[in-house]
């Protein structure tokens, strides 16, 4: 749920990873939302805003530290109109094909 002093504009998803046996390499990230509208909406059907992507952005050169990348969303479709004092799911997935990140 979106804090009621969200007061809208926009969010940034931060996501940390690390990366298990590689030192080099990209991993591009996405993310989607979608507002749950109580006694309205099943959550078994897909119902996600289209979703935003990260930049490619380089594993740590040491095996098993930590990264971040930023996913930005505009207030509103991005958000699938997720206010404040909504319930949402959120959708975070990593695309294999569009990274070079060699393992997992």
């Amino acid at each position: 749920m979106l804090p009621a002093a969200y007061g809208s504009g926009g969010t940034t998803v931060v996501i940390h990873f690390s990366a298990t046996g590689i030192t080099s390499g990209t991993a591009m990230f996405w993310a989607a939302w979608a507002k749950i509208d109580a006694g309205s909406q099943d959550i078994d059907n897909d119902g996600w805003a289209t979703a935003n992507c990260s930049t490619a952005t380089s594993v740590a050169g040491t095996d098993g530290h930590i990264t971040s990348v930023s996913i930005n969303f505009a207030d509103g479709s991005e958000m699938d109109s997720v206010t404040d004092n909504n319930v949402f799911r959120l959708k975070i997935y990593r695309d294999v094909s569009e990274d070079t990140a060699a393992a997992d």
